[in-house]
């Protein structure tokens, strides 16, 4: 549980005991680009120009060959797409995101999402929620009114329209507090009132959390998972064998795992899992059944030869 927390950057780990597959993540939201083989996609028009064409379809479609391209590229999680609000014309991630209206900028990546569903790919809805700057600990304030109403309107509309089931936290502060440590947000709001169903996932988190960001906290308020690729530092549940610890370790990996066991990898023509237990037991009773029917049947045999042969 310890490594699937802590590892989760640009991968879920695998996790043998319940015959859990390692899977891929990557970003972005204009192409697939994988930062550890070097492999990358075609590229799309950035998330303005889709969202200026008002068409669900064609975002549905968008969605749909980025999904395609993830599977091609043994992809199983994407990084995208990105939903905040264009509230200047200044902001560092403009590209990323969709529009300056909440409901606009809810129903085309909701479709977007559902694409790459329907190819098996979870798609990370992000940055969740309040980011704008490109900035590490910026403290952003709002009423709720307005955040209900404008800024996290795209969020709500991909969960419960485009049943997403991936969340990438923002690094962004709401009020004096990081996003991933607001349990208002990912649990009261997230899951409990939308009913988003899955995992929540920090956004890159390095080796150090950037000075911020740390597994206890996260974890206590609603995160699932750290997006590191370090085996050490803040990423890592400090005590594991605290009786809370355990507890959010358990459902954080219960989500990761729903999520992950809902894709693609699970299909046929994903990564092979291997047998359940209980269908090796199965096959294993038959080969044992099918053995001692077999010396059976050469030992009536032979007691026939040798009776026919003391006739003659």
């Amino acid at each position: 549980m310890t490594n699937m927390i802590a590892l989760s950057g640009y991968q879920t780990p695998a996790m043998e005991s319940v015959g859990k597959v390692a899977t891929v993540d990557a970003d972005g939201p204009a192409a697939i680009n994988n930062n550890f083989t070097g492999a990358g996609s075609i590229g799309f028009p950035v998330e303005v120009m889709i969202a200026c064409t008002w068409n669900q379809d064609l975002a549905q479609q968008y969605g749909e060959m980025m999904g395609k391209m993830c599977r091609e590229m043994n992809i199983a999680g994407w990084y995208a797409p990105g939903m905040n609000t264009h509230r200047t014309p200044f902001g560092a991630r403009n590209y990323e995101y969709f529009s300056e209206d909440g409901t606009l900028a809810g129903y085309i990546p909701s479709a977007t999402v559902k694409g790459a569903a329907s190819q098996g790919v979870y798609a990370y809805i992000k940055h969740f929620a309040m980011y704008e700057m490109n900035a590490k600990m910026v403290c952003v304030w709002s009423n709720e009114q307005a955040m209900r109403e404008i800024y996290l309107k795209p969020f709500e509309i991909s969960v419960k329209d485009g049943d997403a089931h991936a969340v990438m936290v923002s690094w962004s502060f709401i009020g004096i507090k990081w996003s991933g440590e607001n349990s208002n947000l990912l649990n009261n709001v997230l899951r409990g009132e939308w009913g988003f169903e899955g995992f929540c996932l920090t956004d890159f988190f390095r080796n150090n959390g950037h000075g911020f960001m740390n597994a206890d906290a996260a974890l206590a308020n609603g995160v699932d998972a750290m997006l590191s690729t370090y085996a050490g530092g803040p990423n890592v549940v400090q005590n594991p064998d605290a009786a809370s610890s355990v507890k959010y370790m358990r459902q954080a990996c219960k989500n990761v795992m729903y999520t992950v066991v809902n894709s693609w990898m699970y299909e046929e023509d994903g990564v092979d899992a291997g047998l359940p237990v209980w269908q090796k037991a199965v096959i294993g009773a038959d080969v044992a059944v099918g053995v001692i029917l077999i010396g059976l049947g050469a030992l009536v045999w032979r007691r026939y030869r040798k009776s026919r042969a003391e006739e003659v």
